[in-house]
């Protein structure tokens, strides 16, 4: 594929994936789209990354991994640990011992202990981790009492071979999650899991499981799980028969991964037909496909395929990127080693350690990680056509202490990232079929439709317009009815809000699939709105790694930032001219894709807003009388949590706007209906809109 394309043709030509906009349109809207829809345009955000943003994320760590031993009693033929992987440890005799754990959790413990949220995972890997399950007693008796109070839950991956009666009954007693691997059926299994002696591994699993259902049936069924790893010489339908055949594991949750084609030297032992394995492929998942469409329930293996699919569906639209693309900052997992080192995740090879349990956490280190990371990001994948639906982390670059693209990684991405937009769409497709194969009238799908009591309003996001119309004339066009509403149809065509299309022609959802920023606290991105009298600088300074994007300063200078990439704006303190952007007549400004998006998520003036006045109370909006602390003596955090209960008065929850169909379109001033009528969630006073008459006064 060319990467300097900046679109995509798929699916008979009949649709565009816009890799500058991360979306799917229609081909027919492409000359539309190219000439209104550069402000959709996404940007890839930098990420400033320090030790002090480190520390902040380490203490929300949710897990920690242990290696409980280097050795396995097995020897599986695709191992990253068997010598086929380049970078990575060989098998080894290396056990954890208790004094190396116990320091790695007490170090941890220090670190996170003052949180609110008083939960944590222990999880155990290996090897085998059931070669060491003496580790594994000490450190759950260790934690129950260094984490007193705590919220505990254990994970374990296992081969599951080395089960015994009182290792079962000292996880259950302790509510472990196992994961089992278990590659299909015996075919499949024994052709690569195995003992040293080459035996299969097979039976001796199936009978532990068994022996898990018989003795401890409702453990069975909530805390064992499946995991497939598919080597792609094998056949495909085995592993699909298996999972959707055998009852004791048809109904259980799994997760199936091929062998990595890339960065390995496996496939030159066991060479496969790619032609195969897509045949096979198609063929499984056309039927998992059928019944998604027919209404029947999927079982463990077909959800899991089912889900992993979707992902792709919920990726299109997506908009707020960075240049971490899918790495994670040290808040999820990291991995302790039996040496006592810590790492990344168990997936990254040993030449990016950053600390030990003797001397804790290099920051430093951990940031010069992240930072290398991103300069890989930069020079090869800001330029790829598919770079908003890659799946990358740490462990994709991850070379031999150094981050580079690794050798098939692209083209293995690539491939995969095709071919899933191509079965998406075909799928979306499929659902839309209805009997006659009719050419109809739609809403092009940059239009949002919001319905009121009375009328309708409809956005073009691309044009920016805002347009009322009766709620039954929409029904009218939805049902095909067009020659009952001649004069919206021909005025709608005019605007070039209406194609037309054959029913087949899925129409993409543009919902917006962007995270909420409240749900990761330090890259909000944060207007800053400072009174003069106080220095803006110290004003930043106190918000740390909280990404602030623009500082409003109102007063009688521009004052210089040291902070790099924020945008400072002189504006003058008007309360006035606040007021008068509410629409009081019918006729709307521009209304932009983001600002339509903003305004379901936030209120329009409020959201994502902080002001300082020149005393150092932190309020709303700069006119507002609403105090929500204090710059100098409170904690910036606590001060953002209160913030957050203002920016999300949306106009959903407020009085008369939340039934009317311009709410999203409408700016909104709390502070003013705050004042004239004493409630935050009153209607603005100066609207002269009744949305249960559908009339302007």
């Amino acid at each position: 594929m060319d990467k300097n394309k900046s679109d995509l043709n798929l699916v008979r030509n009949e649709y565009l994936y816009m890799s500058d906009y991360n979306q799917v349109i229609n081909a027919c809207v492409k000359d539309m789209f190219m000439e209104n829809g550069d402000n959709r345009r996404i940007p890839i955000r930098g990420v400033h990354i320090d030790e002090g943003m480190i520390k902040k994320r380490i203490k929300k760590l949710s897990q920690l991994v242990f290696e409980s031993t280097q050795n396995c009693n097995i020897r599986c033929k695709y191992c990253v640990y068997n010598g086929h992987y380049s970078n990575q440890r060989n098998v080894t005799p290396r056990e954890m011992n208790f004094e190396t754990a116990k320091k790695g959790m007490d170090y941890i413990f220090s670190i996170i202990k003052n949180r609110k949220k008083k939960e944590f995972a222990l999880s155990f890997y290996g090897g085998e981790p059931l070669l060491n399950v003496k580790i594994i007693k000490e450190i759950v008796e260790y934690a129950k009492k260094r984490f007193t109070g705590w919220g505990l839950r254990y994970n374990m991956t296992t081969n599951l071979t080395l089960l015994d009666d009182s290792i079962l009954d000292f996880l259950v007693e302790n509510n472990f999650s196992l994961m089992v691997s278990l590659d299909g059926g015996r075919e499949n299994h024994d052709a690569k899991r195995v003992f040293v002696n080459g035996k299969g591994t097979h039976d001796i699993v199936l009978r532990n499981l068994e022996k898990i259902e018989k003795q401890y049936t409702d453990y069975f069924l909530e805390k064992v799980s499946f995991s497939a790893v598919y080597s792609f010489d094998l056949p495909l339908k085995n592993l699909y028969k298996f999972y959707t055949g055998s009852d004791l594991v048809k109904k259980k949750r799994m997760r199936f991964g091929g062998v990595n084609a890339y960065n390995t030297t496996y496939y030159e032992k066991y060479p496969y037909s790619k032609e195969t394995f897509d045949k096979e492929f198609k063929e499984i998942f056309s039927r998992v496909l059928e019944k998604v469409l027919g209404g029947d329930q999927l079982i463990g293996f077909e959800t899991f395929l089912y889900n992993n699919f979707k992902e792709i569906g919920d990726s299109l639209n997506f908009r707020d990127y960075s240049l971490l693309g899918g790495a994670c900052l040290f808040d999820e997992r990291l991995y302790l080693d039996a040496r006592g080192r810590f790492h990344i995740c168990e997936k990254m090879n040993n030449a990016f350690s950053f600390g030990d349990v003797d001397r804790g956490f290099d920051f430093k280190k951990m940031a010069d990680i992240v930072r290398e990371y991103i300069e890989v990001t930069k020079t090869h994948c800001l330029d790829c056509n598919l770079r908003f639906l890659c799946k990358r982390c740490f462990v994709s670059f991850a070379g031999n202490g150094r981050f580079e693209v690794l050798s098939g990684f692209c083209k293995n991405q690539e491939e995969s990232i095709v071919s899933n937009l191509e079965r998406y769409i075909e799928y979306k497709e499929e659902g839309k079929k209805t009997a006659l194969k009719m050419n109809v009238k739609k809403f092009h799908q940059f239009a949002a439709v919001e319905k009121g009591p009375v009328n309708a309003a409809v956005i073009d996001l691309l044009k920016g317009n805002v347009y009322q119309v009766e709620n039954k004339v929409i029904d009218t066009m939805a049902k095909g009815a067009y020659e009952e509403i001649p004069g919206f149809m021909e005025s709608a065509e005019k605007e070039g809000l209406i194609i037309e299309i054959n029913e087949k022609n899925w129409i993409p959802s543009d919902e917006d699939n962007r995270e909420r920023a409240e749900d990761k606290d330090d890259e909000i991105g944060i207007e800053l709105h400072v009174e003069e009298g106080i220095d803006p600088d110290a004003v930043i300074e106190k918000f740390g790694n909280h990404a602030i994007r623009k500082v409003f300063f109102y007063g009688g200078y521009l004052p210089q930032i040291r902070r790099p990439g924020v945008q400072v704006v002189k504006k003058e303190k008007d309360f006035h001219r606040c007021v008068t952007k509410a629409c009081v007549d019918g006729k709307f400004g521009r209304i932009t894709e983001s600002a339509y998006l903003f305004n379901k998520m936030y209120n329009s003036c409020w959201g994502r807003k902080v002001a300082v006045t020149k005393d150092g109370k932190v309020r709303p909006c700069i006119h507002s009388s609403i105090t929500s602390g204090d710059i100098e003596a409170d904690d910036i955090d606590k001060i953002l949590e209160k913030m957050k209960e203002y920016w999300i008065i949306t106009k959903d929850k407020v009085e008369k706007c939340k039934d009317c169909e311009l709410r999203y379109a409408c700016f909104d001033c709390r502070e003013m209906a705050f004042r004239e009528c004493g409630d935050l969630f009153a209607a603005n006073p100066v609207c002269n809109y009744d949305p249960y008459k559908g009339t302007w006064k």
